[in-house]
Order: structure tokens, then C-alpha cells, then sequence
């Protein structure tokens, strides 16, 4: 199963590309927004899954769900990370081509 974040990342990887000669990548400013909004949309449909389970189940079941959520806030963590060491990766690009012209 495709989710709205695997979609926005395969279009945000096929975005990439290279400056010439080099490998340093351009990310495509639209597929970074989709990609963000991908990953705010996927995390609030994440929390108020959470937040529906822990209504209707017993204890128990709020623990594992707590659980589960505190994981998956992990993985959005990450993913934002991944996301933010891109953008910081091309403003330095970009200031040393501006620097070098």
C-alpha cells in the first residue's frame, strides 16, 4: 500500500538533479512543499488515529497505542531530519555557486 508520503517522496526524488560536474543536488521547491505537506498530513491522520483507538479501547490497548504513536513519532523525526539536511545541503550549494560566480 502507497501511502501520501511514499507518493510525494518518489516525486520529490525524481525532482532531484545535479549541478553540472558536480554531485551536490537541486531539489525542486514544489516537490519539498508536497513532500512537508505529506508528511503534516500523514502525521495528523497518525494522531487522531491514536487519539480514536485510545477513545474506544480499554487500558491496555491505550498503552500499545501510545506505543505505537511514540514510534511512529520517531520515524516523522527522522523523516524531518532527512528533509532538513537536504534543504541545509542545497543553501550551502547555492552560496558557493553565488560565491564562485
Amino acid at each position: 500500500m502507497t501511502t501520501k508520503i511514499d507518493e510525494a517522496r518518489d516525486a520529490f526524488s525524481e525532482s532531484v538533479r545535479l549541478f553540472p560536474g558536480s554531485r551536490i543536488p537541486i531539489y525542486g521547491h514544489n516537490e519539498l512543499e508536497a513532500l512537508l505537506a505529506a508528511v503534516r498530513e500523514e502525521e495528523r491522520e497518525a494522531c487522531a488515529c491514536v487519539a480514536q483507538e485510545e477513545a474506544h479501547t480499554h487500558e491496555g490497548s491505550c498503552i500499545e497505542a501510545e506505543r505505537d504513536n511514540e514510534e511512529e513519532n520517531l520515524l516523522w523525526s527522522r523523516d524531518r531530519a532527512v528533509v532538513a539536511r537536504r534543504i541545509e545541503t542545497t543553501i550551502r550549494a547555492r552560496a558557493n555557486l553565488r560565491s564562485r560566480s
